[in-house]
């Protein structure tokens, strides 16, 4: 515990905005993780003067870039010729520990853009170099640094709490549970969520938290994880302007205490929050027009040009924006970036190549340094079964929607087939079985609902795809074979066939699911969208039903399409079922001989159907991996 103690003082809410006007060093923050007085009454500034533990400071990182460049190949709307438009152009710049930098400009201008770059998390071809305390930055970047994004993307159905102690659990480094529980208390509590922790977050399904307060879950979710660098693009988005101000300063203070870099897209800040940064970056048309302290950019376009001058009861931020911004009034973009650079671009040069070179982000990292992922596989593991069974158990429509299907259809079926004659027997068959098969499609919709967030959270290196795939699947695998249970013994009781043969109608009923499964699983996964997932999944399925053993077989169907129903599940399924009733029967020569099926092939065919489950699931696994990842 360091020696060292605080001596802070409360910021009262009506206190003039810009500290440093009146002379003041910039204001140390008072917040800390340990302190059990403390008391939240809506978003505000306690005094706190318990200093960190050793073993919980933020790693201090100096972020450098020289010469980002982003460029994309487009379609010219008028002449449709391709054309390569350039996003970001040969931008430079330093990002000191504990600053607070604001990166602004018109849209279009590559805030954006040149955040992702910084934080590794672009997706398009870009050129340039970033360093991180002088070295070159590496994949254990994003084990060190937080992520706001734009848009709020949670689960409805997890608490505000389970939200940010799952990214806790994943991203801290250590394995201590009870520090974790502590920090992410700090966090409900410095962003003043602490009165709606264990509230759902709530979407259009659910009731739950309001937009500003979810907005500071994505923020807390970033800042559990004691990030040596918080990005952040728009963090005041949806928030009022009081709860901006006061979350700006949250985030200020615990910048300025824990050494921690802030770099923040931000649009159209009101004059206090922008007071709260103290350096701008500021783009138009994705070229730097100033890169320096925000206090010196007032100095600095006077100096441009003397009608640059921000004039009296005017926002500065709203000043640099019209400044900057082609068609407005006072609109000079080309004139402001010519000037930056023959002035202040060779400056910016050479202070990053004075960076001096200090730990590299690995010597930062004090648990599992070598390692792509903070949390081990079982962590990992162990934290997405978790979530995965709690989501299941609090959303209605995957519940009722998996029960509704095996109550309703297994009743309505077992009515039609009551007490089933020998001659409908097939057709039972093939009715209960495809209804088994198609069961499978219940889970598209949420696969698709679920990926965005798995895509989000893979990029930021909470886990590998390996451990969510197989708790995604197989919770959902193991949820719909309990309810293919019920409708298997609803339908075999009423159609009274006799129990003897019900074990076989259940490993029918297993096989036929889990190649139908398997499939319905790599269409998801290959598909980019739920239309386009649904059209293949009706084409698939439709074959099947098509050529399934009784409506079309080897017998009635064309020897040049016959080999369709060798492709087809359902065929299959039904093959094993009137050969596990009628193989050692007469009644094989009216049954099985009749549609074409063969003798003794029960195991083949159960085998033929596991293979297929297999093989979907295994090329679904690399679909997900590879395939439709979030682009930036």
């Amino acid at each position: 515990m360091s020696e060292r103690k605080g001596n802070y003082r409360r910021l009262q809410n009506d206190e003039p905005y810009d500290v440093e006007a009146k002379g003041e060093e910039p204001m140390e923050s008072p917040l800390d993780f340990k302190n059990p007085k403390r008391q939240t009454s809506g978003l505000s500034i306690q005094q706190y003067e318990e200093p960190l533990a050793d073993d919980e400071v933020f790693p201090e990182l100096t972020v450098s870039f020289r010469n980002l460049t982003c460029k994309v190949d487009t379609v010219d709307h008028l002449t449709k010729g391709k054309i390569t438009k350039t996003i970001l152009d040969n931008v430079s710049g330093v990002f000191v520990p504990g600053s607070m930098v604001a990166i602004m400009g018109p849209s279009g201008s590559g805030k954006t853009t040149l955040l992702d770059c910084i934080a590794q998390k672009k997706t398009l071809p870009y050129s340039g170099e970033i360093r991180v305390n002088g070295h070159p930055v590496d994949s254990l970047f994003q084990r060190v640094i937080g992520y706001v994004p734009q848009e709020d993307f949670i689960n409805e159905n997890v608490t505000v709490r389970e939200c940010l102690t799952f990214s806790a659990r994943l991203k801290a480094q250590h394995d201590n549970d009870e520090l974790i529980t502590e920090t992410v208390d700090w966090a409900l509590d410095v962003l003043s969520l602490t009165e709606v922790a264990e509230q759902r977050v709530g979407g259009q399904q659910t009731r739950g938290i309001s937009g500003g307060q979810k907005r500071r879950v994505c923020i807390g979710r970033a800042l559990v994880a004691k990030p040596g660098v918080l990005f952040a693009d728009e963090p005041t988005s949806g928030l009022s302007a009081t709860d901006a101000l006061l979350v700006m300063q949250c985030i200020r203070n615990i910048a300025r205490r824990n050494k921690m870099t802030v770099a923040a897209v931000i649009h159209q800040p009101r004059h206090d929050v922008f007071a709260r940064f103290d350096h701008l970056v500021l783009l138009a048309g994705g070229r730097c027009c100033y890169n320096g302290p925000r206090k010196d950019a007032l100095g600095y376009f006077k100096a441009v040009r003397k009608d640059f001058e921000c004039p009296t009861y005017t926002s500065p931020a709203d000043h640099f924006l019209d400044l900057v911004t082609v068609g407005s009034e006072v609109g000079e973009p080309d004139t402001i970036t010519a000037y930056y650079e023959t002035n202040k671009r060779k400056l910016v040069e050479a202070s990053v190549s004075e960076v001096p070179k200090g730990s590299r982000v690995r010597d930062t990292i004090t648990w599992r340094p070598d390692a792509q992922f903070a949390a081990p596989f079982c962590r990992q593991f162990n934290c997405l079964l978790e979530r995965e069974l709690r989501l299941n158990i609090r959303d209605p429509q995957k519940v009722t929607a998996k029960a509704g299907n095996a109550l309703v259809m297994g009743v309505l079926i077992g009515m039609m087939y009551y007490n089933v004659k020998e001659a409908f027997t097939p057709a039972f068959g093939y009715i209960g079985l495809a209804i088994l098969s198609m069961s499978a499609m219940v889970s598209l919709p949420s696969f698709f609902s679920d990926r965005l967030m798995f895509n989000l959270e893979r990029m930021d290196q909470l886990y590998p795809t390996f451990p969510y795939y197989v708790v995604n699947t197989g919770v959902g695998l193991v949820i719909s074979l309990v309810w293919n249970v019920v409708f298997s013994i609803v339908v075999w009781g009423m159609a009274g066939l006799g129990w003897d043969k019900f074990n076989d109608f259940l490993l029918i009923g297993f096989a036929v699911f889990w190649a139908t499964d398997g499939l319905v699983i790599l269409i998801a996964s290959g598909c980019r969208t739920m239309e386009q997932s649904m059209a293949v999944f009706n084409m698939t399925i439709g074959l099947f039903l098509l050529f399934n053993g009784f409506s079309a077989n080897t017998k009635t169907t064309p020897s040049w399409l016959s080999w369709l129903c060798f492709g087809s599940p359902l065929y299959y399924s039904l093959e094993m079922f009137l050969e596990s009733l009628y193989a050692n029967t007469p009644t094989w020569q009216t049954t099985g001989e009749l549609y074409g099926m063969r003798k003794d092939a029960f195991w083949a065919d159960w085998f033929t159907c596991v293979g297929i489950g297999f093989a979907g699931r295994i090329l679904a696994f690399f679909a997900m991996k590879y395939m439709h990842r979030i682009q930036r």
